[in-house]
């Protein structure tokens, strides 16, 4: 349980909250698997950020955060006002400013990977349970707590 940095996760696997930086828990851990199974089955990163994108107007952090935004839904409004950056992010109702929603998970199988529509809907299944971008609810929470039945 000691935590010697408030940063962790390769950047691709990195969850939201630790992006966050609201702190962390095994359920991170549940984030980057669903992340990895993505990219062994895609070849391709689910949220990539090159380094060379961050510039003048964003961060690495935010474009990361846009990335999972648009892929999977907004942030709830206690983990993204308990950032210490939250009034740089996030409009006064929780929105995460400047990055719409693009598409979801099932249309980046389908669509950019061309994936068999039953496929894409069995492995959506299995990785947006791990995906809850709240860590304190679905899947993430039951698998560390040992409650998923």
């Amino acid at each position: 349980n000691n935590h010697f940095s408030d940063t962790i996760q390769s950047r691709s696997y990195r969850s939201p909250e630790v992006i966050l930086r609201w702190g962390y828990g095994p359920s991170a851990d549940i984030w980057s698997t669903a992340c990895m199974a993505f990219e062994l089955a895609t070849q391709q990163n689910l949220f990539p950020v090159r380094e060379d994108t961050a510039g003048k107007f964003y961060t690495k952090d935010e474009i990361h955060l846009g990335s999972i935004v648009g892929l999977l839904g907004d942030v709830p409004e206690w983990l993204a006002f308990s950032s210490r950056h939250a009034r740089k992010l996030f409009t006064a109702n929780g929105k995460l400013c400047h990055f719409p929603k693009s598409c979801c998970l099932f249309e980046l199988l389908t669509e950019t990977h061309c994936w068999d529509v039953n496929e894409a809907r069995g492995f959506c299944d299995f990785l947006l349970p791990m995906l809850a971008i709240d860590p304190n609810n679905g899947f993430r929470l039951e698998i560390v707590s040992g409650t998923s039945g």
